[in-house]
């Protein structure tokens, strides 16, 4: 029998005097954008993964709201699934491990906790610090801990990310301390070249959310123009009380609807005339492009949050984008839950449960509505043209539950009305389409029937005849 491994340690290790220094540096870095003309040396930082690039993401999240609100519902799509944790098999010592692992986590704020770590999609990795009671000689979780990622790299600075876990003393240090990471959850995000740092989407929407601001500020310097400049002349000789009521003049005349001038002094009103005449509908189009850029950028799709693209758009691109985002829900969800399960549940099974009883799987709700009643569709399409389905595959397919003991299973009642589906998940036209695909399909399975007839009997002729 193998032993279980030895009780994490209780003592925190980012503590209250670590975080400051990283409050420090995140007050050092309060401008971030705020003057920059080119952040070429910004993007520079990003891409190649430092962490003194997470201050700027903290910022581009908290002042782009189209950013902060794809992010949201990307996230959101994920946490508000229900999830299950499932026994590793069906002895009593599973089911006691499962029911144990379901109340550790009841123990802490598990969607403050899920919350901080679907970060990860964002900002490339993060990291929590779980806090354990170990008195009874065996491991109680206490508190999941949210921690800044600048604090921690995954092997020296400037080197391959693609070790262990390290805490530095400062940010922008070299090089830290490494800690041990069964007391930390780390989910990095689509990393490649086995780095942990991941690929943070918001690097995607850093270009888009930087020329989506250019363009804002240049609205509002044209804003504060409408009225377009006025010139007002006035001669070599003028002194200083001459200077100003020129000034005067040409202010009352660009924001006011009177004014009165001195003769003699010379007016030029052709700039107002320009700006009158002047069209900014490029900017809004390009204002526009760019939130489209960001919701492609963070959520893979734009359609169905800010409509058709240009009013253009089609039900069946709208289909699609909506297809893009739920795949990329999904695909975070499943990221997730392999960390809660290698990172969170297998940790604490191993020192409670040890390695000799079956682990608990933890799993988020994929399914989704509309692709369980297309299942189903489709399974009973198959039947009616005499296609074999297993009884066991398609109840796995459609997510359905073996019956348990005690339990009774539903008989099919043939002469019931058959329910038509949610209008939540078809439109009309996916109705008459269905319904005609349908009546096809009857027609096709009748006509395959009499041609097999057909084709049976003439063979079966033929046979005679060679037999006689």
């Amino acid at each position: 029998m193998a032993d279980a491994p030895v009780l994490p340690g209780k003592e925190q290790i980012v503590t209250q005097d670590v975080l400051l220094q990283a409050q420090y540096a995140q007050w050092r870095n309060v401008a971030a954008f705020s003057g920059v003309k080119d952040p070429t040396s910004i993007w520079a930082m990003m891409v190649r993964g430092e962490s003194s690039s997470i201050p700027f993401y903290r910022e581009l999240e908290d002042k782009d709201d189209d950013v902060s609100a794809a992010l949201d519902e990307l996230k959101l799509s994920v946490l508000e699934r229900d999830w299950t944790i499932l026994p590793g098999d069906k002895t009593q010592a599973a089911l006691d491990a499962a029911a144990f692992a379901k109340q550790q986590l009841e123990l802490i704020d598990v969607d403050s906790s899920f919350d901080a770590m679907l970060d990860a999609c964002a900002y490339g990795f993060t990291v929590q610090e779980m806090m354990f009671d170990t008195s009874e000689g065996q491991a109680s979780i206490v508190s999941v801990d949210d921690c800044p990622q600048e604090l921690f790299l995954f092997g020296d600075r400037f080197r391959p990310q693609t070790g262990p876990l390290q805490l530095l003393s400062s940010v922008g240090a070299s090089s830290g301390q490494l800690v041990p990471e069964e007391k930390f959850l780390v989910f990095s995000y689509r990393g490649r070249s086995r780095s942990r740092v991941g690929r943070p989407l918001l690097q995607r929407a850093f270009w888009p959310s930087w020329i989506k601001r250019q363009i804002l500020a240049f609205w509002l310097r044209a804003g504060e123009k409408a009225n377009g400049m006025a010139i007002t002349r006035y001669e070599e000789s003028a002194d200083d009380s001459r200077i100003n009521l020129a000034l005067e003049i040409a202010e009352a005349l660009a924001q006011g609807v009177a004014f009165a001038a001195p003769e003699g002094m010379v007016i030029d009103t052709d700039l107002l005339k320009a700006a009158q005449a002047g069209k900014t509908d490029v900017y809004k189009e390009l204002f526009l492009q760019m939130q489209y850029s960001i919701a492609r950028a963070i959520k893979g799709e734009t359609l169905t949050s800010m409509g058709s693209e240009g009013g253009h758009g089609s039900h069946t691109q709208g289909k699609t984008h909506q297809q893009t985002f739920d795949k990329r829900s999904i695909s975070l969800a499943k990221k997730h839950a392999r960390v809660v399960n290698m990172q969170y549940l297998r940790r604490l099974h191993l020192w409670n449960y040890g390695p000799n009883v079956a682990a608990p799987v933890f799993a988020w709700d994929t399914a989704e509505e509309e692709d369980l009643v297309q299942k189903g569709t489709l399974y009973s399409i198959a039947q009616r043209i005499g296609v074999p389905i297993g009884a066991a595959w398609a109840a796995d397919q459609l997510q359905i539950p073996p019956v348990g003991e005690g339990d009774v299973p539903l008989v099919p009642n043939a002469n019931a009305p058959t329910e038509a589906a949610p209008a939540s998940v078809f439109s009309e036209a996916d109705k008459t389409k269905v319904q005609i695909d349908l009546k096809d399909l009857d027609k096709l399975a009748a006509q395959l029937r009499e041609e097999s007839l057909s084709l049976f009997a003439t063979r079966t002729k033929e046979i005679a005849e060679r037999l006689s």
